[in-house]
């Protein structure tokens, strides 16, 4: 696994949750399409692995990422004005 990290990985981002006193690694991988986050590895304050993808899954994100025919943006806006933007946006979903 850590091979193909390190061969795969383009760039790591972290953080730490104080909530749960665990460090949340994000992966993210260099593609031609660009960078793509794809899933992330939780640490206790340790340093021991809680929580890792397998390589399966992460190839599984990855894949389906890569196929998506449009990009999704999720923008946080007031009620009042979604009936605007769904004029102006074709295909918004609500979450």
């Amino acid at each position: 696994m850590k091979t193909y990290f390190l061969d795969t990985c383009a760039l790591i981002k972290w953080y730490f949750n104080r909530a749960n006193n665990t460090w949340y690694v994000k992966i993210v991988v260099k593609t031609p399409k660009g960078i793509i986050p794809v899933s992330e590895v939780i640490f206790n304050s340790k340093g021991d692995i809680i929580d890792v993808p397998t390589k399966e899954t992460l190839l599984h994100i990855l894949k389906t990422r890569l196929t998506e025919e449009k990009e999704r943006v999720i923008l946080k806006v007031h009620a009042k004005d979604l009936t605007a933007i769904k004029r102006v946006v074709k295909d918004v979903h609500v979450l």
